[in-house]
């Protein structure tokens, strides 16, 4: 094929990339994105406050340091906007950012394969399949999936630059074992300053994007894992120091006649040179010093509560969880089908878990085999999936989150598929025996499974991404593939009561409840269930369920605040009515605003329903003290405005 079209193939999977993610910018702001633009981002109003978040943000997570992260987030905004039209923009970047990630992964596959005549076109496959996978849908599809985008974004560009390293440190390092052999040595000491300066230079660069990348997603750090793999499986010092050791042989032996004694001094001569030295264990140093300051600021800007220790119950699960964990995300990779945003526990089950220990042994083998075989393209694709799901795995392990898997973690692991993918297709054909027709039967019949598996892939895509359009649509995807799950429900429930099918919120409520649930979750639901109940001014109907969730739930301040609204609200309507109203309802109220306070000291909604009780009962400074506070964390949103409106009346 022309040099020139195979330098513009890149063009291919970029545009497939775009393309089928064109639907998504239509999708709007689901689950935790409304979160995110109206109570957080206000929050941070300075770089120093996005390395270092303030104190007492709504909803924040206390686990998470993602900077570039929240950074891109005040990027959009400033551009779109925060109101619901904006979702265009969010969107929009997400999907520029998958594009140039499958541009870069053409060029990472063709680097990988530098010097194969196939190169290209292996890249060109791989790319493809990277830019229409399915499985990419929850990172690319969800403006709040952006963390594993931007991550792989700058993962792959430290990779690259590394890689480029890698090369650069070859050359100066067969200069100085070969001497006069080497192209280098020959061109001066002035040459091999510049290449020390280059892969100086290649080196810092690949540093950074390492820390830049470890900003957006902790995942980013199984990099350091991943050094050693890429040294082992590329480094072409042993390989050019034989030859060069046997060519200089040739030259100061001429009349040695003898192939196997030039070999045999070659090899005494690369046996001298441990084999250590294939790993660049002083750029190893870099990395982790990265690593070092990436910690240090996460500890200085996190306030991470001690975690309990594993309970011998837990303990006994770990294994299982491990190797199920690695089974459930090859699974996805393979055949994704039956996709789910939200997966509540890890697989179990004894036939899951010897398939799963089957397939993890059988690939481990696989890549020992390929490493002894120098098939070590193969062995670098199997290294690098295992290692870099490998923190999403003890995510599982561990379980420091609801939700132990998520599809999103794929995201960056998935590039070991689409690499195997690109060299199987182009690679089996060439080394199948047998006449030259066999070959071009193979090969048709590899570019028709390719053609369909890309195909079909595009077409799951396009299909799924209007899961992300709204919250109705999303979580109704997730009630009917987890019909017995309390969560789904709940946020269905939320998700129909905001778009006014108050009747079918109350059943999705009462399904939760029913449904296998937490204390967190049934508590939740109880009071969601009595919020509608208030809406209808059904007071002692709602009182009850308020009641409910705090007996299951007593550290939980929603329904403290819920029992004082729904006492404040009591007492207005009677009034509104005509009747006389119970006189202690305003007190109790502001009991229970109180305990909800101690329990969470920046709950806004209840210190404005406090200011709001106590500037009608004309207690002003306190009334102050407390609308004061909510202006102090949010400047936007219903409870701001209301604040804003009764501090007006306030005279000063």
């Amino acid at each position: 094929m022309n040099k020139k079209l195979l330098s513009f193939l890149w063009i291919i999977p970029a545009l497939a990339a775009f393309g089928v993610y064109y639907n998504a910018l239509s999708n709007g702001f689901i689950w935790d994105d409304p979160i995110v633009l109206k109570n957080q981002l206000s929050a941070f109003r300075s770089i120093k406050d996005v390395f270092f978040p303030p104190s007492g943000i709504p909803q924040f997570g206390i686990h998470y340091y993602r900077p570039l992260i929240i950074l891109s987030f005040l990027i959009d905004k400033k551009l779109w906007g925060s109101s619901i039209d904006a979702a265009f923009g969010f969107h929009l970047s997400v999907i520029i950012f998958h594009v140039i990630i499958t541009v870069l992964v053409f060029f990472l596959v063709r680097r990988i394969l530098k010097g194969s005549k196939y190169g290209s076109l292996a890249a060109l496959v791989a790319s493809l399949l990277f830019a229409v996978h399915p499985i990419h849908t929850e990172s690319v599809s969800w403006m709040a999936g952006r963390s594993d985008v931007l991550t792989a974004l700058f993962f792959f560009i430290s990779l690259w630059f590394y890689m480029k390293h890698l090369e650069t440190n070859d050359r100066l390092w067969l200069s100085k074992h070969t001497g006069s052999v080497s192209s280098l040595h020959r061109k001066g000491q002035n040459a091999k300053m510049l290449g020390d300066g280059r892969s100086m230079a290649f080196l810092l660069l690949s540093v950074l994007a390492f820390l830049i990348s470890a900003f957006a997603k902790e995942t980013a750090l199984s990099l350091i894992l991943l050094l050693p793999v890429i040294d082992l499986a590329f480094s072409s010092r042993l390989v050019h120091l034989i030859d060069a050791i046997s060519q200089g042989e040739d030259r100061k032996r001429k009349g040695e006649k003898s192939k196997k004694k030039k070999q045999r001094y070659a090899g005494d001569m690369v046996r001298k040179i441990s084999w250590w030295s294939q790993f660049q264990f002083k750029s190893y140093i870099a990395f982790v010093g990265a690593a070092v300051v990436y910690f240090l600021m996460r500890n200085s800007a996190l306030k991470e509560p001690t975690r309990r220790p594993f309970q011998s119950d837990v303990l006994l699960e770990l294994p299982r969880n491990f190797i199920n964990s690695y089974g459930f995300y090859l699974e996805k990779l393979f055949f994704p089908v039956n996709l789910k945003a939200y997966i509540p526990e890890v697989p179990s089950g004894i036939v899951f878990t010897l398939l799963s220990i089957v397939v993890l042994v059988a690939l481990i083998v696989l890549a020992l085999w390929a490493l002894s075989k120098n098939r070590k393209t193969i062995f670098f694709a199997i290294a690098f999936f295992l290692l870099t799901l490998l923190p999403s795995i003890m995510v599982a392990v561990i379980k420091v989150s609801e939700t132990p898997l998520a599809e999103r973690y794929l995201y960056i692991p998935s590039f070991a598929f689409s690499l195997m993918a690109g060299i199987l297709a182009l690679y089996v054909p060439l080394k199948l025996k047998g006449s030259t027709m066999l070959r071009k039967a193979m090969s048709v019949i590899i570019v028709m499974v390719l053609v369909a598996v890309t195909a079909v892939y595009s077409v799951q895509t396009v299909c799924r991404n209007p899961v992300w359009k709204d919250d109705v649509l999303f979580w109704e995807d997730i009630v009917r593939k987890l019909p017995d799950e309390g969560l789904p429900h709940l946020n269905l429930g939320l998700a129909y009561n905001e778009t006014d099918r108050e009747k079918e919120a109350e059943q999705e409520y009462i399904k939760a409840i029913k449904a296998n649930y937490d204390e967190e979750g049934r508590s939740t639901a109880y009071n969601n269930l009595g919020n509608i109940y208030m809406g209808r001014e059904e007071f002692d109907r709602a009182e009850e369920c308020f009641k409910t969730a705090i007996t299951i739930r007593q550290n939980y301040a929603t329904p403290y605040y819920s029992t004082a609204l729904n006492y404040w609200k009591k007492f207005n309507s009677a009034r509104r009515k005509g009747e006389q109203p119970d006189i202690k309802l305003p007190q109790m109220a502001i009991e229970y605003l109180n305990q909800a306070l101690k329990l969470n000291p920046q709950y806004l909604k209840a210190h404005g329903l406090l200011g709001s009780i106590y500037f009608a009962y004309g207690k002003h400074d306190l009334a102050r003290k407390h609308l004061e506070t909510v202006l102090q964390y949010e400047q936007e949103g219903g409870t701001a405005e209301a604040a804003r409106k009764i501090l007006e009346k306030i005279p000063r």
